[in-house]
């Protein structure tokens, strides 16, 4: 009776034994995957917001490269238009000296008939 006493002691204790090392290995599990879980989201946030700086950052850049290129065609196309106003201006001013001694026999002609 004692030996079976012991026995079922024991049997006792080795069975509340497993029942809290099933408990606490539960919890260690569930706190290692909220952990798990936190490092994830960490890593999740992480990424999505060196994405976002990331697209920020290359529209940026790129908006500036078009502020430069817009610049650069702003300056050759002022300069082109000068460019092409001076040729006409000086078309026309070899225009007026080819044509200066025709005026002024037409208007010697002109004068001359006048009288």
């Amino acid at each position: 009776a004692l030996l079976s006493s012991a026995f079922v002691t024991w049997e006792s204790n080795k069975r509340s034994r497993a029942q809290g090392k099933g408990v606490l290995r539960k919890t260690v599990v569930r706190w290692r995957d909220k952990l798990m879980c936190a490092a994830f989201e960490m890593w999740r946030e992480s990424f999505v917001k060196q994405r976002r700086v990331r697209s920020v950052g290359s529209r940026i850049i790129l908006r500036w490269m078009q502020r430069c290129m817009s610049v650069a065609f702003e300056g050759w196309r002022c300069r082109t238009a000068d460019l092409l106003r001076r040729k006409r201006l000086g078309a026309k001013l070899v225009a007026r000296w080819r044509n200066s001694g025709l005026t002024k026999g037409l208007e010697g002609w002109k004068h001359g008939s006048a009288r």
